[in-house]
């Protein structure tokens, strides 16, 4: 630890908290990250158990986000085939993955996934919600349910679009905003998804490998001009808080106004990531999932598939995720039933891996969530500048983008 006073402290090394740092090394600014956990990554870190790489949470990585990309260029990526497997209770139907292309939806014309008019309609939609027209088109307020409903494209958002990004917002599309779930779609379209080598976890890793972290340092007061660990104080000229707006909001206390109070009482959404090891079968590394919608699964994928050292050899890895206010009260069996169907083979020989509690998966964004939070709050007492996916757009890009508006702040106040 430095004696000194420090240029930058940085609370939290979630993706937000190390994109400011990187940012502020490009900047010639030092800073020092403060982390209270054992490892850094936030919500996107892994764990080995007996031979398999478990995720904490389903999680596919985005090289098509600018924020990512301007740091993370890796050499050897697992990219994810371009399409999903729609389960029907006749039949198993495949279509293009939306997160990489979503026009190759178009590619799966059968009646069961709706009318080649209302795919029409969908990719009419699309060219509405471009960054161009989007405000024109919708009214801000909607959420992304009700805006889908006026574009008259029922079965095929019931059984293709809304389980498909039920799982990408970890709840029910009528509590998303359409704006922002809009500006997801877009990166989507543009995206490469898919997953590093060794895991998620290795990620965050790979970013924060020369970066000045401090790890098991537990923030418990932050005031102007200093952060406090352990009873000792250490000041800084700037300080960033990169933690979930829970533990901010208990961190800053009575330094954040009632306005700044307001916007940040965030929901944060969860999830229940289930895994399960099987022998070895025939499968390919999609998604999958249940367009009839008769599960608590929200979708389900062979991970070791696609990362094949995700699992030993001669077995698969079975990832499967369930929304929170579900998995409170879904049983082991109950989640096997629906894996059965997901993949028409009977599920009981499985070996149960890991389950993986995760309540604040995701910042919930409503209707009349406003957007760019992070540049309506800007600074709070002067010195102290808020960074996190809360206050921009709940995904990696949002947290990654909101540290490094954070950084450019920070770095104008040294």
């Amino acid at each position: 630890m430095k004696k000194s006073d420090l240029e930058v402290a940085i609370v939290g090394a979630g993706m937000a908290g190390i994109a400011a740092a990187l940012t502020l090394k490009e900047l010639g600014v030092s800073a020092e990250i403060f982390e209270a956990g054992s490892q850094v990554g936030g919500r996107i870190q892994s764990d080995e158990i007996n031979g398999y790489i478990l995720d904490r949470g389903f999680q596919l990585i985005n090289l098509g986000y600018p924020s990512l990309k301007r740091f993370y260029q890796p050499e050897k990526f697992h990219h994810l085939d371009k399409s999903i497997d729609l389960v029907m209770p006749d039949r198993l139907i495949r279509l293009g993955d939306p997160r990489s292309d979503i026009g190759n939806l178009f590619t799966g014309l059968s009646r069961s996934t709706g009318s080649l008019g209302e795919k029409i309609r969908f990719l009419r939609y699309l060219q509405k919600i471009s960054p161009k027209r989007l405000e024109r088109n919708f009214d801000p307020q909607l959420s992304f349910e009700e805006a889908i409903s006026s574009e008259d494209i029922g079965l095929f958002y019931s059984r293709v679009l809304r389980p498909f990004m039920q799982g990408v917002f970890l709840t029910d599309p009528d509590e998303v905003s359409h704006q922002m779930a809009a500006q997801l779609i877009q990166y989507f379209i543009k995206g490469e998804p898919g997953l590093s080598y060794g895991g998620i976890g290795k990620v965050p890793q790979e970013l924060a490998k020369d970066l000045d972290i401090h790890l098991g340092s537990d923030v418990g007061e932050i005031g102007s001009g200093y952060i406090k660990i352990k009873g000792k104080k250490i000041r800084a000229k700037a300080i960033i808080v990169a933690t979930d707006p829970i533990a901010a909001s208990s961190l800053l206390g009575d330094l954040v106004s009632k306005k700044v109070g307001e916007l940040m009482a965030v929901k944060m959404v969860g999830s229940d990531g289930w895994y399960f090891a099987a022998d070895d079968f025939e499968s390919g590394p999609r998604l999958r999932l249940d367009g009839s919608g008769g599960g608590p699964c929200i979708n389900s994928i062979a991970i070791s598939k696609l990362a094949p050292e995700y699992a030993p050899v001669g077995k698969v890895l079975i990832s499967a995720t369930v929304l929170a206010q579900m998995g409170q009260s879904v049983s082991q069996s109950r989640v096997r039933k629906h894996l059965s169907h997901l993949w028409k083979c009977d599920t009981s020989s499985w070996e149960f891996v890991a389950k993986y509690w995760l309540p604040k998966s995701l910042p919930l964004f409503p209707p009349d969530r406003k957007k760019n939070l992070s540049k309506e709050i800007g600074i709070i007492d002067q010195n102290i500048i808020l960074a996190g996916d809360y206050l921009t757009m709940p995904s990696q890009e949002g947290a990654m983008a909101s540290g490094l508006e954070a950084a450019e702040t920070a770095a104008q106040l040294i």
